[in-house]
């Protein structure tokens, strides 16, 4: 007699008879209720037993032999393989830094010190004279030359612009003159260093890869020197002017400016052309491509490349300098367009009115390298004139600002050579020149008023008119790219640097070089104060004593 199924449960699986025949339900079984709860919690117990599974446990619920024999060996042989590919990764890691030396190496830890270097002693370089570092921060490339110079620039051209522009790079076009003609300037050198361990990763020459593409004169030119008993390598000196990093860190730019006689040179000058130009190169100095462009000497603009095509551009009507004193028009900004054109944004009123410093909240500055806008407030120069310095150069009891840049599109297309002004700076602190005092220097009346952007910059300001240091026309200024702290090269005996914050005007910290390391005394030309990108580091060249800090992480205030 069989037992009657229970409706709604399932029916239980029962072990079968020798027979084949079901057995029957023993007398006292426990209820469906009981049953369930049972299995139930057989098969919590069941699934709560490490390393139980159906099959591969027996009735005890432990592992049977051969499974696990079965799962040991593809475990062992997966460990095996993960450790052969993380071997050869090791060893392939390794080739490639030995191969490539400039493999970023941005996972360095930051120092607890300043880094430095001695590009002098390091790598033969003298009188540095432009450094940028990469989109990343993780190098820094270092542009000067191989011989030791002295002095101001040997290519500045002191027959062609007003008395105050000629200790500006930007004003210089080209050795047309007979007091430099005596003076040949020494070849290029580019050195790229560690940011954060310091170290020479490579160099490369310059004016070697330059030289075979520059214009020549005449036969007839070169026929008469030779007569003349005239050597004419010096008037195809290369002028170094700025040194740039492509916005994918991939590649750099070297802008510079040659000039070519055409003719003798007589009393007063040397006739002649003068050429923009640009050498585009990897950061291992392969590969280069030279591009020259003739340019007017006596009022030189911005010039603009178009690096796909290796032309330079027509510039555009309101890019167009409005004196000597401008490459481009003042303005509050600079922004690159599609078609490759930079356009000067909000210029600067030709009178513009003694405002006081702005406050918070202030503007990035932007950086040229890649920016697709940029601000005028890039590293520069501010000068206050003294009476213990009269002269047609010294505009007494007037500050002045100086800058001058290259800047490259953010797609990499387009460069612009030659960005940057000298101006006159006007706040209530600092006036703008009266009439008896533009009397006295009459050439300073072209130059354009620029309002004084930040309490920061009054403070450097400040710091400009107390320099006694050396007999130096003023000091150099860096704004970090966020605009909130301006970095001043204050020249002084310990060489130290002051940071200001921007809105207040407070110093937040006076960073000192390590002098420990000093190299030797040269003269040449000034210093050097660059930010990186992204502003977590500052870099300072000293010329006085060829020596390269770089400060970095908790070095620097936030």
């Amino acid at each position: 007699m069989e037992t009657p199924e229970t409706p709604g449960m399932p029916e239980t699986p029962q072990p079968a008879s020798h027979d084949g025949e079901r057995e029957d339900q023993p007398v006292g079984a426990d209820s469906p209720q009981q049953q369930r709860a049972r299995r139930l919690a057989a098969l919590s117990a069941l699934a709560a037993a490490p390393g139980a599974s159906a099959s591969s446990s027996g009735a005890s619920g432990q592992p049977m032999p051969g499974s696990v024999l079965a799962t040991r060996q593809p475990r062992w042989r997966r460990a095996r393989v993960m450790l052969a590919v993380v071997v050869l990764l090791g060893v392939a890691a390794a080739a490639v830094w030995k191969l490539h030396p400039f493999t970023s190496t941005s996972t360095v830890s930051r120092p607890s010190v300043p880094v430095q270097m001695l590009p002098n002693a390091d790598g033969g370089m003298y009188c540095a004279n432009d450094m940028a570092f990469a989109p990343q921060s993780h190098r820094l490339a270092l542009l000067g030359f191989e011989h030791p110079c002295s002095g101001a620039h040997p290519q500045v051209d002191s027959n062609m612009v007003p008395p105050p522009a000629r200790v500006s790079g930007l004003f210089s076009t080209g050795s047309a003159g007979s007091a430099t003609a005596s003076t040949q300037a020494p070849p290029g050198l580019v050195s790229l260093y560690d940011s954060q361990r310091g170290a020479l990763l490579g160099q490369f020459h310059p004016s070697a890869l330059i030289t075979p593409h520059l214009p020549q004169p005449s036969a007839n030119v070169l026929a008469a020197l030779a007569t003349a008993g005239i050597q004419p390598d010096f008037l195809d000196g290369i002028n170094y002017t700025h040194l740039l990093w492509s916005p994918d860190g991939q590649h750099l730019a070297l802008t510079f400016e040659v000039f070519v006689t055409a003719g003798l040179p007589n009393t007063s000058n040397i006739p002649g052309q003068s050429f923009d130009g640009v050498l585009l190169t990897d950061v291992a100095g392969a590969n280069p491509q030279v591009l020259v462009h003739p340019i007017n000497r006596a009022r030189p603009a911005a010039t603009l490349w178009d690096l796909r095509s290796g032309t330079a551009l027509p510039v555009p009507a309101d890019l167009a300098p409005p004196s000597i004193f401008a490459s481009v028009p003042p303005a509050q900004g600079y922004t690159w367009t599609s078609d490759g054109a930079l356009h000067p944004q909000s210029p600067f009123p030709s009178v513009p009115s003694a405002s006081a410093p702005s406050a918070l909240p202030l503007a990035a500055v932007g950086t040229p390298e890649g920016g697709a806008t940029f601000t005028p407030w890039q590293s520069g120069e501010v000068s206050n004139g003294s009476q213990s310095r009269p002269g047609p150069d010294n505009l007494i009891g007037v500050s002045t600002f100086a800058m001058d840049t290259a800047a490259w599109s953010p797609d990499g297309r387009f460069l612009a050579q030659r960005v940057g002004m000298m101006g006159v700076l006007v706040s209530p602190q600092s006036p703008a020149p009266d009439a008896k005092t533009l009397a006295a220097s009459p050439s300073w009346a072209q130059a354009p008023r620029l309002p004084v952007r930040d309490v920061g910059l009054q403070q450097a300001i400040a710091v400009a008119g107390t320099n006694s240091f050396l007999p130096l026309r003023g000091v150099l200024v860096a704004w970090r790219p966020d605009g909130k702290q301006i970095a001043v090269d204050a020249d002084r005996p310990d060489h130290a640097v002051v940071l200001f914050d921007c809105a207040t005007g407070q110093p937040v910290a006076t960073l000192t070089p390590p002098l420990h390391r000093q190299g030797s005394l040269l003269q040449g030309f000034t210093n050097l104060l660059r930010w990186s990108p992204d502003g977590s580091q500052l870099a300072l060249y000293d010329a006085t004593v060829a020596t390269l800090t770089i400060w970095s992480g908790a070095q620097l205030p936030h």
